[in-house]
């Protein structure tokens, strides 16, 4: 977002993860290439410093390592001196730019927040961290944190089972809750601190992967347990409902499946009280529909709230020296992305950003936003 500048190359396409239609990736990635290069020489540049600019882009084309483990979608940015693939679980809409700065608004769906979780899947056996969004789940690589209890604590299976069995849940996950003993003694307290210990473990491990996350945080397991990792969580965004029952029987699409159950909701209702609050505020001077006001409010930091439709483009210019912003009916030389604009400021200042269809934007317009003042 910070990268601004000279020539800046966008490229999102969806891609298929295996099989036969597998091979369209590289035939279609190579088809945007030549958009980029085709639209950097329309803009000015000459044919062979376009070329030059897109070389690494046509290294990654030709490698077939690369295309070998593929996710839903590919976003790829370059610029002079710089150089970004990310292979990500969202089904991008196929599209190629050049701009003074990096087209970002189709990632917004997984950066602020609106359709990125994580699921932890915790057993006695295996610890798994899957990230899903609305249409699709990954399983992420662990490095540091315990395979499993016995792994972790050296533990008999006949105290963790002994343990599981003597517990009773008091407590929805995440809150610490109360952990109820059926029974006593020095053997079951030992186990249980061994467990928690665990959930430590665990729970250290996850702060250095997910220290930068804001996204929802599901727990997959036997339900006794919850409380217990509530107790050694430490991530601000465990929810309070979990997926019950022994993950290591789950694939990956069925725990997806009944995540979303879990976390649709939390979106849904983050959205729809961030659309009410704008309908109360819409007339009284602090919301908007016009991009004339949003986009001078976004650089200023005013911008607490936007909805920004996917798809959707407003070409023009902003002169900051008298905040004013002149729309273009479409695209001329030198206009700016204004949509885009106003996306990435609200982010850089704090602001959350919706992007989402355009039926979703409240009043069915391309972009509206609410203002801290």
């Amino acid at each position: 977002m910070e990268h601004m500048g000279g020539a800046h190359v966008s490229i999102y396409m969806p891609t298929v993860r295996f099989g036969p239609d597998a091979e369209q990736n590289k035939v279609r990635f190579k088809n945007l290439i030549r958009d980029a290069e085709s639209e950097l020489e329309r803009q000015g540049t000459r044919a062979a410093d376009a070329r030059e600019l897109m070389e690494p882009a046509w290294k990654m084309q030709r490698d077939q390592v690369f295309w070998r483990v593929m996710c839903d979608g590919l976003a790829v940015f370059i610029a002079s001196g710089l150089v970004r693939a990310y292979k990500l679980p969202l089904n991008f809409r196929e599209s190629s730019s050049v701009n003074e700065s990096f087209e970002v608004t189709q990632l917004l769906p997984l950066l602020v927040g609106d359709g990125s979780f994580y699921v932890l899947a915790l057993s006695k056996d295996m610890v798994r961290l899957l990230q899903g969004t609305r249409d699709s789940i990954d399983e992420v690589d662990l490095e540091g944190l315990p395979e499993g209890l016995a792994d972790a604590m050296k533990l008999e299976q006949v105290e963790y089972q002994g343990f599981v069995h003597m517990v009773e849940r008091s407590g929805p996950p995440g809150t610490g809750g109360t952990t109820i003993f059926k029974s006593h003694g020095t053997e079951r307290d030992e186990a249980r601190a061994r467990l928690l210990e665990y959930f430590r473990k665990v729970d250290a491990g996850l702060h250095e992967l997910l220290k930068d996350e804001h996204a929802p945080l599901v727990l997959a397991g036997v339900e006794e347990l919850f409380p217990v990792y509530g107790e050694a969580n430490s991530y601000g965004h465990l929810l309070s409902e979990g997926v019950p029952g022994n993950p290591d029987r789950e694939k990956a699409g069925e725990l997806h499946d009944k995540a979303w159950r879990v976390v649709g909701p939390y979106f849904e209702k983050d959205r729809s009280r961030a659309a009410d609050r704008f309908a109360e505020m819409i007339g009284t001077g602090l919301a908007s529909t016009n991009i004339q006001e949003i986009v001078p409010a976004a650089y200023d930091g005013r911008v607490e709230t936007a909805f920004v439709a996917l798809g959707a483009s407003e070409w023009g210019s902003y002169d900051r020296s008298t905040d004013s912003v002149e729309v273009d009916a479409e695209r001329r030389p030198g206009d700016e992305p204004l949509l885009e604009i106003a996306a990435v400021q609200t982010v850089l200042h704090d602001g959350t950003v919706y992007a989402v269809d355009r039926s979703e934007v409240p009043t069915g317009s391309e972009a509206a936003a609410i203002f801290r003042y």
